[in-house]
This record gives structure tokens, C-alpha cells and sequence, in this order.
């Protein structure tokens, strides 16, 4: 089948760049013709928190694309429609996650529909998880003319019922990221690069920090961890999308300097695999969201997890042998929980088929798609 894709991909960096890429990829390993159509204009400030849009990693994971939309400039949507026309293609994969390109994908979306091409959004958020007024109708205004929508998670879907009833909605779980896999190094080593201390017990929190995301709770945590003589050493990874601040003031009033190491930048793909190496356990301590890419890799690496009901609930894996779950916003059931993985570790033996792959999702995505009223324009 032919697909085409419209979503940010290689040279701009995160999650849901590397899901695209990543995904692109899956499909085309198994025969069909992928398009991607990727974008060329960065984010206004009200949108992105971070430093730079672009990925600076040495090892970027890439899949060829067009890029050729600009979120304010028509000329290059109907550049994209063109594009999409001179070869149709049996369906089109649109990846949401935020208003900000409303307008452009509902004007693709409206004259698609009228060319019978079927469009599908793939929803990794809704609505944004920090709120805007216009979220909510522009969000209504975009999607409601796609044909179905695909979620990573149930509570998503149950979101996107509750705002396109009637509408057909699926899920396809998220996919685990073993591809920082290659090159693992061993605890040891990675300790060593990192400067870390080879005798703590070290807790990762790892990604974009953002509220919705509760390291405030983690904080806590690692103070009643240091309050009960614990050899706890928690490493924050990632750029903070908010006031930094507070964070470093908190370590600095409870003098957790020795407790709390913060890395406030984003983590290229080459040095993942050296924090999750080094870390005897990955906290999840969201209060918000819906998934949540960083636990997925902690899940290709079979860690122990501490992650909140909510987020554990949204991710479905309440199955992953090696998770330990706590209420949201606990400090000291987080600390509870890193005191029982100190006094007694799991023995993390590799039995444990990390969840959904990419060859899962497409296979899923092939019966769902074939569903869509009216049919796609060719056959799996």
C-alpha cells in the first residue's frame, strides 16, 4: 500500500520525531511505498519551551522526507496537496499532538476528503498538556473531517470518543524503542562515562521536564530517601520546559547536592543507552499526560519501574513484571517503593518480551486502516 505521512522527522528532535521515523521505517520494511512530508518552519515560542528544535545527535534516527509545510504559509499546503495528488496514495497517516498546525491539517485534511483520499490521525495528544483557550475548538476544527483516529493508549481513545462521537477510534499501543539497544554498555562503564558513583543506587528520571511530569514529587522522595540513610542518587536527564529554579533551590535548601544530579540539557540518541545503563531503576512520577516514550525505552532495557497508577494505567502495562506502582503526586510512596527495590532488587533476568514492536503496530495499523468507511484506495 501506498502511505503517506505527514510529521516531523529528522532534523528535528524528540519523541515524536523518532515514532515517525521509526515507524516510516517499519512499513517500508515490510513492502509498502512510504512518503513522508515533514515541515520547515521551527515553533514560536508559545509553543516550544526548548532550546532548539533541531536533533544534534552524531546518530540521528532518519528516514528520507519532504520538507515542505510551514505552519503560516498556505502556498506550502497546497505545495503538499500537490504532492499528495500527482501520486495518491491508499491512505494518509497524520501525526497530531498539538493545535498549532490546526489550520494546516484541516485545510490537507478538507481538500483530501474531497479528492475521496482517506486520512488518518494518529494521535499521540488530543489537547496539549499545558492549555490554551483555542486548544480545544481548533483541535475540533482540524480533525473531525479525518476519516478515523488511532491512540497509543486507552485513555487517550476514551478522550478523543469524548470529543468526536461517532468517529472511529482504535488503539495501537506504543511501540518499545529498542533501537538504543545497539551498543549497550555495561552498568560499570556507563558509571564510568557519566562520572557517576559506582556504589549508589541510582534513579533515572529522563526527558523533557515539563509539570505535567511530577519531578516536584520525585524531589520529595529522594529527600525522605536521604532523611532515612538511604544511598540513594536520583540523575534528572533532559531540558526542563519549565523554571528550573525551583528544582536547583529545593536540592540546595536540603542540601541534596550529593543526592540529586541534574542534566539540563536534551540527551543525544548516542548517550541514552549510557544513562539507562548506569541506572539501577527508571521513576515515571507523572501526574498528568498520556505516555510516555521515555518509560518505553525503559521497558527495551527490562529496568525495574516505579511509575504512577496514571501513567501505568494509560501505557497498559500493569503486566511488565519489574513495575512498581504508586498513587500520583506521593513523595513518600515513590520513596517507599526505591527503599523496596534497594533492600530488594529484582533479578532482572531478560525473559520478558518487551511489549509492542514496530512489526505489531503495523500489522495492526493494516486491519484497522481497511476498516475505514469507503475503504482505502488500494489493498493491503
Amino acid at each position: 500500500m501506498k502511505i503517506t505521512i505527514i510529521g516531523p522527522v529528522y532534523p528535528y528532535r524528540g519523541g515524536i520525531a523518532h515514532f515517525s521515523a521509526m515507524l516510516a521505517q517499519a512499513f517500508s520494511e515490510v513492502g509498502h511505498q512510504i512518503r513522508v512530508l515533514s515541515f520547515r518552519g521551527s515553533y514560536p515560542s508559545l509553543f516550544y519551551k526548548g532550546k532548539s528544535t533541531f536533533d544534534n545527535s552524531h546518530t540521528p534516527i532518519t528516514f528520507p522526507s519532504k520538507r515542505v509545510l510551514d505552519f503560516y504559509n498556505p502556498i506550502t499546503w497546497v505545495k503538499a496537496i500537490r504532492a499528495i495528488e500527482t501520486d495518491p496514495p491508499g491512505v494518509v497517516l497524520m501525526a497530531w499532538w498539538t493545535p498549532y498546525w490546526a489550520f494546516c491539517y484541516g485545510f490537507i485534511t478538507r481538500w483530501l476528503a474531497s479528492k475521496n483520499i482517506p486520512v488518518v490521525y494518529l494521535v499521540h495528544n488530543i489537547l496539549p498538556h499545558e492549555r490554551h483557550f483555542f486548544d480545544l475548538p481548533l483541535t475540533r476544527w482540524a480533525v473531525q473531517k479525518g476519516d478515523m483516529m488511532i491512540a497509543l493508549n486507552p485513555n487517550e481513545q476514551q478522550k478523543m470518543e469524548s470529543l468526536f462521537p461517532g468517529k472511529p477510534a482504535v488503539t495501537i499501543p506504543h511501540p518499545t524503542y529498542d533501537v538504543f539497544l545497539e551498543g549497550r554498555p555495561s552498568k560499570e562503564e556507563a558509571r564510568r562515562t557519566l562520572g557517576l558513583p559506582p556504589d549508589k543506587f541510582i534513579a533515572l528520571f529522563f526527558g523533557i521536564v515539563r509539570p505535567y511530569k511530577g519531578l516536584v514529587h520525585l524531589l520529595d522522595a529522594v529527600k525522605r530517601c536521604r532523611d532515612n540513610d538511604l544511598p540513594v542518587l536520583t540523575l534528572v536527564a533532559g531540558e526542563f520546559w519549565e523554571d528550573i529554579r525551583p528544582t536547583l533551590n529545593f536540592i540546595k535548601e536540603y542540601g541534596l547536592e550529593r543526592n540529586i544530579l541534574v542534566v539540563n540539557r536534551y540527551i543525544p540518541n548516542e548517550e541514552v543507552n549510557l544513562y539507562f545503563s548506569a541506572a539501577d531503576a527508571f521513576v515515571a512520577p507523572y501526574i498528568g499526560g498520556t505516555q510516555s516514550g521515555a518509560l518505553k525505552i525503559a521497558m527495551s532495557f527490562g529496568m525495574p519501574i516505579v511509575a504512577t497508577r496514571l501513567i501505568a494505567a494509560g501505557e497498559a502495562i500493569e503486566n511488565y513484571p519489574w513495575i512498581k506502582i504508586v498513587p500520583p503526586g506521593s513523595g513518600k510512596d515513590i520513596a517507599q517503593a526505591l527503599q523496596d527495590l534497594l533492600e530488594h532488587p529484582w533479578q532482572v533476568d531478560g525473559s520478558w518480551s518487551a511489549g509492542w514492536t514496530w512489526d505489531d503496530w503495523v500489522q495492526e495499523f493494516e486491519q484497522r486502516v481497511m476498516t475505514i468507511p469507503g475503504g482505502v484506495r488500494e489493498p493491503c
